[in-house]
């Protein structure tokens, strides 16, 4: 988009404003150097994208404009009241991947003036930004009026690093397209009928009230942030401070706290400034006092009724139109604080008015989330029951056990008392030597017990020498004195002895049993042996190393 400068020797670049009033439309803005020879002073492109804006099932095409200057969004209150956007609700900008980005802004009545576009079709000559996605359509359109203006709590969401430069206005890439801005370069020919007629017009207003337009965006009368900067008598500040207290949440945004004690504090801070702002008397300070967090969650708890339950409210103030349903279902009616409170047939049981008759508030709202929040941790993390006890004594929750179980869900602690452990893995099939048909012994497991103390004559160390039959589970025990080769050679001699000869041994990486079996190579492979063992060779077997669980049928049995 495009704004021409001053003609004077000061060059000078439209910034937009983050609040601007209703104002009349302006293609550009030039003021002539004299009459008879007006001087054109370099365009200077701002950073604008065309992108669809998505509220719900709601979605339209919006006018956006980037501006690093600005700390916060806005939105004009056209576009917002076309999208059905609330107060305190967010919104979606859709990229050209199809993401949908939210934003949280301010409703603003007007944003800017409406932008010229009437150089914006010259873009098409200059070679660094051909072949290029331009965020900003080129179009025909004289007037680029800005819905939305993105500041810089959302700016990086969108732009990016990439840049190119060229011979004219400089191209930032974005996930909208590219972004376009800087001046235009100089074109030294005579100016179309077009711009001379523009320049004529504009030269039949005073020097004065052209500069007007050009920066006055927003007059300092309409300006919030001029409030307590600009000569003001004390009923004029003391009117538009109060009619801000009814509307906190406008001001407060409960997401970006993390707990109710963090909204509360915030928003009575924010009250205490503004009563003392108004020197009341006495003035408030040092740490914030019961009554006023108590009277600061009223006034939290009446913005949720009212932006929620706006129908049910104008009804039981005016009483005028048609009777909502959830007035009848739970009798509603309004305090001596304009609280809606639910109705009971409790009024002369011996308790509190609060618990007679509860305030409602709905299930969903982020005020409420953080209140049963609060609730729960108080309750030492009790469960659902509990936790629906507690709140009913004060507040009326419509589907109360469906919000808490929501809630509940992302407590964290709940989920390291309730959580479940892992599952265990599904048991492997059984190995062929625990299912094939054999003799007990033919495959047999070996592993020792730990040290055991025996006394005879004087107390002494033994182990015991455990072989288990893999097919029949039958286990033979031999008392042993050590762990030597030597020792458990003469265990096994005389295991196989009592049983038979085993055609496979199955056993852990102990050196005992790798030095006992390079001895039973031995054995086995001498000219003596082999005559009489040619056909019943025992082969050793060591299970992985490092893997104690391979061996299950020695462990089972120990244990």
């Amino acid at each position: 988009m495009s704004n021409p400068q001053s003609t004077q020797p000061t060059t000078t670049q439209l910034q937009p404003a983050t609040s601007v009033p209703s104002a009349t439309p302006v293609s550009s803005f030039v003021i002539p150097a004299s009459h008879n020879t007006p001087k054109v002073s370099p365009i200077c492109l701002l950073k604008t994208a065309v992108a669809p804006v998505v509220n719900g099932h709601m979605r339209m095409n919006a006018n956006i404009l980037f501006d690093e200057g600005a700390q916060r969004s806005f939105m004009s209150v056209q576009l917002a009241t076309e999208l059905q956007v609330k107060p305190t609700s967010s919104t979606q900008v859709e990229t050209l991947a199809g993401e949908l980005i939210p934003i949280s802004v301010l409703i603003v009545p007007t944003i800017a003036t409406p932008i010229s576009n009437s150089y914006h079709l010259a873009l098409n000559t200059l070679p660094h930004l051909k072949a290029l996605k331009l965020a900003t359509p080129i179009t025909i359109n004289k007037e680029f009026t800005i819905s939305i203006l993105i500041g810089t709590d959302h700016y990086w969401s969108f732009v990016q690093d990439w840049i190119i430069r060229g011979d004219g206005p400089t191209a930032q890439q974005s996930n909208l397209g590219y972004l376009l801005s800087g001046p235009m370069p100089q074109v030294a020919t005579q100016l179309s009928t077009s711009i001379l007629l523009q320049l004529t017009t504009i030269a039949d207003h005073n020097q004065e009230s052209n500069l007007e337009q050009l920066w006055l965006f927003t007059p300092s009368g309409d300006n919030p942030a001029d409030l307590l900067t600009r000569e003001q008598s004390t009923p004029v500040v003391s009117t538009t401070l109060k009619q801000s207290r009814t509307d906190i949440l406008t001001t407060v945004d409960p997401s970006r706290y993390s707990n109710l004690y963090h909204l509360t504090a915030v928003t009575a801070y924010i009250y205490r400034f503004l009563h003392n702002l108004q020197k009341q008397t006495p003035l408030q300070s040092g740490p914030l006092t019961n009554t006023e967090l108590s009277e600061t969650r009223r006034e939290l708890i009446t913005g949720v009724q009212h932006s929620v339950y706006s129908e049910e409210f104008t009804f039981l103030c005016k009483k005028t139109s048609e009777c909502p349903p959830l007035v009848k279902q739970l009798r509603l009616f309004l305090d001596d604080k304009k609280l809606i409170r639910c109705g009971g047939r409790i009024h002369n049981a011996p308790t509190t008015d609060v618990s007679k008759s509860s305030y409602l508030l709905p299930n969903k709202h982020t005020v409420t989330r953080m209140i049963v929040t609060d609730t729960h941790e108080k309750l030492h993390h009790g469960g659902v029951n509990i936790t629906v006890t507690a709140l009913r004594q004060v507040y009326w929750i419509p589907c109360i056990r469906q919000c808490i179980k929501s809630v509940l869900r992302r407590c964290v602690p709940c989920k390291k008392l309730i959580g479940k452990p892992f599952k265990s893995p599904d048991p492997p099939p059984l190995p062929k030597i625990c299912v094939m048909e054999a003799p007990p012994f033919t495959v047999t497991g070996v592993d020792f017990t730990g040290a055991l103390y025996v006394k005879e004559r004087e107390e002494m160390k033994v182990y015991i020498c455990l072989f288990l039959c893999a097919l029949t589970r039958a286990v033979h025990l031999e008392v042993v004195t050590d762990l030597t080769v030597e020792t458990f050679l003469l265990a096994f001699r005389r295991f196989c002895s009592r049983k038979s000869l085993p055609k496979k041994m199955i056993s852990d990486n102990a050196s005992t049993y790798l030095a006992a079996a390079e001895e039973l190579q031995r054995m086995f492979s001498s000219e003596a042996l082999k005559e009489a063992l040619e056909s019943q060779n025992v082969t050793w077997h060591f299970i992985p190393k490092r893997a104690p669980w391979y061996g299950d049928s020695g462990n089972v049995s120990l244990d």
